[in-house]
C-alpha cells in the first residue's frame, strides 16, 4: 500500500464491514472494492460517519480483475465474505459455473496484487469447489478450513497462504495460452475434495498459467 503498514484488501466489500472493522479494531490501513459505485458510495458514507476515512479506502471494480486496479504486491491480506451463491444461483440459473469464475479469478488476480506470504481468507458455502480451484492453480496453500454456524447456514472460513512461483514463466505460458486458445480447467482433483494438499512444482504452475487468462476474456463475455 502507498500508505504504508499492514495493508488489508476486501474485494467483495458490500457495504464495507471487513474494511471498516479491520480499520477501527486492529488499525490496519484498509481497502474494499465493490463492482455497484452505489454500493461503493454507501460504503464512503460509512467510513466518513466512523470516521475512518484516513484509514479506509473504497472503490468501484472487478474482484475478478485486481491486477488492473492495484499495483503487483500491494496487500499483505485478502480477506472477503465472498458471493455464496445463494441468490447467484436464483438469478443465472447456472450458479456454479458463475461462482467457479468469481472464486478463479479472485484467486489468480487476488495472487499477483498480493506481497509474498500474504494470506488470503474466504468465507464460502461451497468451500469444496475453492478447495478445487485452488489445489489447481499452484498458487496458494489452504492453511486452514473453519465452519461457522450461522441462524440457518454453515458457510466455511477458507485460509490460503501466497505460493511464490516463476513469475516471467508464468506470463510467458499465460500468453501462449492465449495466442492458442486452449484452456485446461479439467485437472486432475476431484471435484468436492475436502483435501488440504499443496499441489506445486512446475505442472501446477503450467496449469496456472493456463488458467490466468480466463477472467479477462470470462469478464468481457460477461459484461
Amino acid at each position: 500500500c502507498a500508505e504504508g503498514g499492514f495493508c488489508v484488501l476486501d474485494p467483495c466489500a458490500g457495504s464495507g464491514t471487513i474494511p471498516l472493522e479491520a480499520a477501527e479494531a486492529l488499525g490496519l490501513v484498509s481497502h474494499g472494492l465493490d463492482k455497484s459505485l452505489a454500493v461503493v458510495k454507501g460504503a464512503q458514507a460509512n467510513a466518513a460517519a466512523a470516521g475512518l476515512t484516513a484509514k479506509c479506502t473504497f472503490r468501484q471494480g472487478n474482484a475478478r480483475s485486481l491486477d488492473r486496479l492495484y499495483p503487483p504486491h500491494s496487500f499483505d491480506a485478502i480477506v472477503t465474505n465472498a458471493p455464496w451463491g445463494v441468490q447467484t444461483a436464483k438469478s443465472k440459473g447456472d450458479g456454479e459455473p458463475l461462482l467457479e469464475k468469481i472464486y478463479r479469478g479472485l484467486l489468480y488476480s487476488g495472487h499477483r496484487v498480493c506481497k509474498p506470504g500474504a494470506a488470503l481468507v474466504i468465507l464460502v458455502l461451497r468451500w469444496p469447489l475453492v478447495i478445487d480451484l485452488t489445489r489447481r492453480s499452484g498458487l496458494w496453500r489452504v492453511v486452514e478450513v473453519l465452519p461457522i454456524r450461522t441462524s440457518n447456514l454453515t458457510p466455511v472460513a477458507v485460509k490460503l497462504e501466497r505460493i511464490d512461483v516463476d513469475e516471467p514463466k508464468v506470463q510467458a505460458q499465460m500468453r501462449l495460452a492465449q495466442l492458442t486458445g486452449y484452456f485446461d480447467f479439467g485437472g486432475a482433483a476431484a471435484a468436492g475434495s475436502a483435501s488440504v494438499e499443496h499441489a506445486g512444482g512446475g505442472e501446477a504452475q503450467g496449469a496456472a498459467a493456463a488458467a490466468a487468462a480466463a477472467p479477462e476474456e470470462e469478464e468481457a463475455a460477461e459484461e
